[in-house]
């Protein structure tokens, strides 16, 4: 049995181990490499067993765009008493989903018109956790009749373990001979019946895995790349081929034609299109709309770049959500203008409205027509709670010219709940633990962390000053600014 059955295979065992199904993950196997399965958008049905986990939020998000990233949710139940759900959702194409409890996540590789099943005996939640650390990972068991997960799960296992070998050697002499042979390995042994969707997509994955710009086995120009907008894998290389090319091969220095060139293109120029054009010109690139969505990547790259302007990068991207005619690049411009200001300075406070523990409804928007001063807190951040305690004499100077505000993100709201009645603080606190979409909202997954508002709903720092870092003079010019011409603060 060759290279890639063997992954598979091993994969399936593991997956089946607690089953003990030997006929079920022969037909699965069958599956794999006898059927060809012609996907198109539908359902997908996800039902769970998670026997620890009752009660808890599950929900199911994907993304708006394979190239922003940004997250949407396409369901969400309860975990019932005896730690059952069902998740239905609709879907277009063969990709990756994240099941979410808690901020634990699972991801999930589905396809369209199937059913997957995910359970653990083990997972439940002590602590709320977060989403962009690795080790708060739902450690669960998947089956399903569709090969999907099995496959893309057992190809991101051996690449993982590549890189775990290898990594050294690719620093210290980044050579592409190590990455060829373990491509060559792989590619030797797809099954000629692997569907044509699964095999685009691991062809994708494997050419962003040699150290230099690569483009997919198969093609010889980037031209010739058809787009596909519901391939997953598709963006996550171009994304890499384009980093590669434009800020690692190519020499970010003024000696560099192609740097001058990307410079002025997006520092002094007024539209796009002098990008574009330039970009259209290094690649060789022919087609209209292709030359428009690489100029979207780029944008999303260089935001990240200090010597591109990110103001210049904002306005492109206004321009091509508002004039092109391609609906699709219109959806990831906009999508990458959320991206890019959420949450940062200068952008609208989240406009949601929050319960304070003794039961008043609070509108932030509303609640920060005054400079608004958040913490967010939980019982076990010492830190947290010494910057309340701080805040109290401020809280008495400022009166009535600054709102503050604590939300306790505990999963344990009991617990939360004896603090604040324990320490009876002089402002409105909030149990917001089991409140996911208000901690989606702010992104408060790791404490410490403050926010500042200024008067109109204005995000002015987050994370922001503590009491202890200048608070109290940050807040005295922010009134001063906001005071009309001639006036004085009390």
């Amino acid at each position: 049995m060759n290279f890639f059955k063997i992954s598979i295979f091993e994969n399936f065992i593991h997956l089946h181990r607690k089953a003990r199904k030997p006929k079920r993950i022969l037909l699965v196997l069958g599956l794999i490499f006898l059927s060809d399965i012609l996907l198109y958008g539908g359902e997908v049905v996800i039902t769970g067993n998670f026997s620890k986990a009752a009660g808890e939020q599950v929900q199911v998000f994907t993304y708006s765009d394979f190239l922003s990233l940004n997250e949407t949710l396409l369901a969400q139940t309860t975990i019932d008493t005896q730690g059952y759900f069902t998740l239905e959702f609709q879907i277009e194409a063969l990709q990756p989903i994240l099941l979410d409890i808690a901020f634990y996540r699972q991801i999930i590789y589905v396809e369209p018109q199937k059913t997957y099943h995910i359970q653990s005996h083990r997972f439940h939640v002590l602590e709320n956790g977060n989403p962009y650390i690795p080790r708060y990972f739902i450690d669960a068991e998947i089956f399903s009749e569709s090969p999907s997960d099995s496959i893309f799960r057992g190809l991101e296992y051996h690449i993982y373990n590549f890189y775990d070998t290898t990594t050294t050697r690719l620093l210290n002499q980044p050579r592409t001979e190590f990455v060829e042979l373990f491509v060559q390995k792989i590619l030797k042994n797809i099954p000629e019946s692997i569907p044509e969707n699964y095999e685009k997509a691991i062809l994708f994955r494997l050419a962003s895995l040699f150290p230099k710009a690569q483009l997919p086995s198969g093609y010889s120009t980037l031209d010739e790349i058809p787009i596909d907008y519901n391939n997953y894998e598709y963006f996550r290389w171009m994304e890499d081929f384009f980093r590669k090319k434009l800020l690692i091969e190519n020499s970010l220095t003024a000696s560099s034609k192609v740097s001058r060139a990307l410079i002025m293109a997006v520092n002094k120029s007024v539209t796009y299109h002098q990008l574009q054009d330039t970009i259209s010109k290094f690649f060789g690139i022919e087609k209209l709309d292709a030359k428009e969505l690489y100029t979207l990547v780029a944008l999303k790259i260089f935001y990240s770049t200090p010597m591109f302007s990110n103001s210049s990068i904002l306005y492109f991207l206004e321009q091509i959500r508002d004039d092109s005619h391609i609906e699709s690049h219109k959806r990831m411009a906009q999508n990458l203008l959320e991206r890019f200001t959420r949450l940062k300075p200068g952008s609208l406070l989240p406009d949601k409205v929050v319960k304070s523990y003794k039961g008043d409804s609070i509108r932030l928007r509303e609640y920060s027509q005054k400079p608004l001063y958040i913490v967010f807190a939980r019982k076990e951040c010492l830190t947290c709670l010494a910057n309340l305690e701080m805040l109290r004499p401020l809280s008495v100077k400022f009166k009535d010219q600054v709102n503050f505000l604590a939300i306790f993100t505990s999963h344990d709201t009991l617990a939360d709940a004896r603090t604040i009645e324990q320490m009876n603080y002089p402002w409105p606190s909030v149990l917001g633990g089991r409140n996911y979409e208000l901690l989606r909202a702010f992104e408060a997954y790791a404490l410490p962390l403050e926010m500042l508002i200024s008067p109109g709903g204005i995000i002015a720092a987050y994370p922001a000053y503590r009491v202890n870092e200048g608070l109290e003079i940050t807040l005295q010019k922010m009134l001063m600014r906001a005071l009309p011409s001639g006036s004085l603060p009390h």
